[in-house]
């Protein structure tokens, strides 16, 4: 008989739900990701179709994120173990 977490990790991936719990972590990571400056005038607050929603404080921040974006998807990617963020949407 499988462990609980092996069930629930295999119920997960039945219904395809891996990925999203996956992106959430995106959440937590910012912060390591971006560096103290960045998190400290942005923040993650939504995903959509698999695109990172960051809400930033002023159109120098959304421009910093945009000039950094390639970087910061590859590490989240990285740190995520796949491709589960597609893009960065800035608002």
């Amino acid at each position: 008989m499988p462990s609980l977490a092996v069930a629930i990790a295999q119920a997960l991936k039945e219904r395809g739900w891996t990925g999203l719990i996956e992106q959430q972590k995106s959440f937590q990571l910012w912060e390591e990701i971006v560096g103290p400056a960045i998190a400290a005038n942005s923040r993650p607050i939504d995903i959509r179709d698999n695109v990172l929603i960051v809400q930033a404080k002023s159109a120098v921040w959304r421009s910093e994120i945009a000039f950094q974006k390639d970087e910061i998807l590859a590490a989240l990617n990285h740190r995520l173990k796949g491709n589960h963020l597609k893009d960065l949407k800035l608002k």
